[in-house]
């Protein structure tokens, strides 16, 4: 089983960013700095990071 960590980001509750990364601390990472970037900006932004799994 494969997995892969997804990061989505979204702002004023819409999805606006979904970038797959290798590990949960690579996601954690890029989560901790888009979210502050963007709401250094002034935007609603949010975050999360998903663990996905598929099957070869």
């Amino acid at each position: 089983m494969l997995t892969h960590w997804i990061f989505v980001m979204f702002i004023g509750g819409q999805p606006v960013m979904t970038v797959q990364r290798a590990s949960e601390a690579d996601c954690n990472q890029m989560l901790v700095r888009l979210i502050a970037v963007a709401r250094a900006q002034g935007k609603d932004a949010l975050g999360a990071c998903y663990l996905r799994a598929t099957s070869d």
